[in-house]
């Protein structure tokens, strides 16, 4: 199964990906791309680590998402993508 959830910031996207994650029954690999550059990030952040359960496989990647996806026997849910998208863009020179 793979589903694409799209919304603004706050609008509820990691917790509705998280809830589909819970419910299909399936071990879980939660890609994270945020990272923390002021408090409210690091809030952010700590909220969602706090959420997953302790089951889930959690793989932690600012920069190198496309390699970390292609490690993974499955889609797993990408936190943050718009984030990494900005990184991306800021750093653009910067090797993958």
């Amino acid at each position: 199964m793979k589903e694409l959830v799209l919304g603004g910031v706050r609008s509820g996207k990691s917790r509705y990906a998280e809830q589909r994650a819970r419910e299909s029954g399936l071990s879980v690999v939660c890609v994270a791309t945020a990272t923390a550059h002021d408090e409210e990030m690091r809030a952010r952040i700590h909220a969602h680590q706090e959420r997953r359960p302790a089951s889930w496989t959690v793989v932690e990647t600012p920069r190198a998402l496309a390699a970390t996806l292609q490690q993974q026997q499955r889609n797993p849910p990408v936190h943050a993508l718009e984030g990494y998208l900005v990184h991306r863009l800021h750093h653009a020179h910067d090797p993958l």
